[in-house]
């Protein structure tokens, strides 16, 4: 079982998924996308690659699930591509997706350290 909490920055992902986690009867995995951004040597290198990079965040997730995982993914998909893709590689899991939307109201705070 994959669970995706798709959303703009600072729209609740990681508390979500933190608190989805803690309620779940079975283990779940919490992964992050920008986990895997982050592992560029820098902003620039990353912005270069993100494609390549993303597209391997999606096929590490399929094989986290094949290896038996339930996962609950902290995910911004920006691009129609990334999730097409993202479909594309799950289409045999089984995926809930779901969207985090903010109201203008909170657009304009602050992003919270994680």
């Amino acid at each position: 079982m994959i669970i995706i909490v798709n959303g703009t920055s600072s729209s609740g992902k990681t508390s979500t998924c933190k608190e989805l986690q803690s309620i779940m009867q079975e283990m779940f995995l919490h992964v992050k996308m920008d986990s895997f951004l982050l592992m560029s040597r820098s902003f620039e290198e990353m912005s270069l690659h993100e494609d390549k990079i993303i597209k391997g965040f999606h096929h590490s997730l399929f094989s986290l699930s094949n290896a038996g995982n339930y996962i609950i993914v902290d995910n911004v998909l920006v691009k129609k591509k990334w999730l097409k893709q993202i479909v594309k590689v799950l289409h045999k899991e089984k995926v809930l997706f779901v969207g985090l939307h903010l109201s203008l109201i909170h657009i304009s705070e602050p992003t919270r350290p994680y």
